[in-house]
């Protein structure tokens, strides 16, 4: 059935006036005319939120939250258009207990505004509301699962599947680099995934703890460690400086991969995954990720190196990753065009074949060697010859 001829129950966020209607042309209540009904779902054990149905810059309908993430909230919404048309989008507004952040819901604008690849969700506007006392950010609607409901639903991935779609996180990251920006919380809850039924489409979100790699993070005077501890790299839990570096977005980017071709973190910690402490002392045994043995092992040793503790063993640019997947994911090999690098042959086990030849050879060797020791004897005297085999001692027959 066409989503647009659904009937749902809708009602009013202000009061009890409800309704049949459709979420995506929702009809407005009597009373309260400002706001827009939602489904009544969304208001159903669920704590009150006095945004539901607002209207944001007198454009932007709040439908639906989508998600709230570790600085905002996001939000289904209904931007109003020419001749009535309305389109949704999706509007990120920062948290009101996290007021504190206003500098960096302000960086995240200025990131993502500029950085236009297309596996990267869209900017499209910015603005602060005097009504509700708000700054938001509209992006595009991303229609898709997060990389971590794929996960989820379809377990571990092709790994041709998972290549291509890290092709395409790293094409992102690419430009992003370009711009001197570093995401900083790559994870797969970051990550959507469309599709179209022809290609998957990957895009990134998010860029709310990004910093240009240069910059001297704010947190670092306000007693945080940004990003998501599993996905974080090594050296944020060993002194960590505050220099920002595109090698740490790599490292996540070999984790994401490790985890959607196997199912599992290269690294296992016993404790909570959000425990800090657990990485601390992980990192500092510096264990070596597991090999994966159901891979090629020239492909193994690319995620190795991806996954490396020390940051100047990795790879240095999203570029450079993307040269070393080529021959595997068609998308990598097609965006870096003439710069594919072949990779060494893999090293082949000797076969039956080769060790009965090299066998032969080796008897062959011991047969010349015998040979000679024979023409050679005949010359030695008699006095040699006793010298070079003494007669061994006669021994009694006869009894003590």
């Amino acid at each position: 059935m066409n989503q647009v001829t659904l009937q749902r129950l809708m009602q009013c966020p202000l009061c009890d006036y409800r309704q049949a209607g459709q979420p995506l042309s929702p009809p407005r209540c009597p009373e309260h005319p400002s706001r827009v009904m939602v489904a009544k779902r969304w208001l159903i054990n669920a704590p009150k939120d006095y945004l539901l149905g607002a209207k944001l810059g007198d454009k932007y309908h709040l439908i639906h939250p989508l998600g709230q993430g570790q600085f905002g909230r996001v939000y289904h919404a209904l931007q109003d258009g020419a001749a009535g048309v309305q389109r949704s989008v999706a509007v990120k507004i920062l948290r009101e207990d996290r007021r504190e952040m206003y500098a960096l819901f302000l960086d995240e604008v200025k990131v993502i505004s500029q950085l236009q690849s297309p596996y990267i969700a869209q900017y499209l506007d910015s603005d602060y509301d005097t009504e509700h006392g708000i700054i938001y950010l509209v992006m595009e609607l991303i229609e898709g699962r997060s990389l971590a409901e794929l996960m989820d639903d379809d377990g571990e991935l092709d790994p041709e599947r998972a290549l291509n779609l890290v092709a395409q996180l790293l094409i992102a990251l690419e430009e992003a680099h370009a711009a001197r920006v570093v995401h900083r919380d790559l994870k797969p809850a970051n990550i959507m995934v469309s599709d179209d039924g022809r290609v998957e489409q990957l895009k990134v979100l998010d860029f709310g703890v990004s910093r240009p790699n240069a910059d001297q993070p704010r947190e670092q005077t306000q007693g945080l460690l940004p990003g998501t501890p599993a996905y974080m790299a090594p050296e944020l839990f060993q002194g960590y400086t505050g220099e920002v570096t595109p090698q740490m977005d790599l490292f996540a980017v070999g984790v994401i991969l490790h985890q959607l071709i196997t199912g599992n973190f290269p690294y296992q910690v016993e404790d909570d995954a959000e425990n800090l402490i657990s990485y601390y002392k992980l990192y500092s045994q510096r264990p070596k990720a597991p090999r994966i043995s159901t891979l090629d092992r020239r492909l193994g040793q690319v995620i190795q190196r991806a996954l490396s503790l020390d940051p100047k063993r990795r790879f240095q640019s999203a570029r450079e990753l993307l040269i070393a997947l080529a021959p595997w994911s068609t998308i990598a090999s097609r965006h870096i065009g003439d710069q594919l690098i072949e990779l060494p042959p893999e090293p082949k086990r000797p076969r039956r074949f080769t060790l009965l030849v090299a066998a032969a050879l080796l008897g062959g060797v011991i047969g010349l060697g015998a040979h000679a020791l024979q023409l050679f004897l005949p010359h030695l005297t008699g006095e040699e010859l006793t010298q070079q085999s003494p007669e061994p001692p006669t021994v009694s027959a006869q009894q003590p």
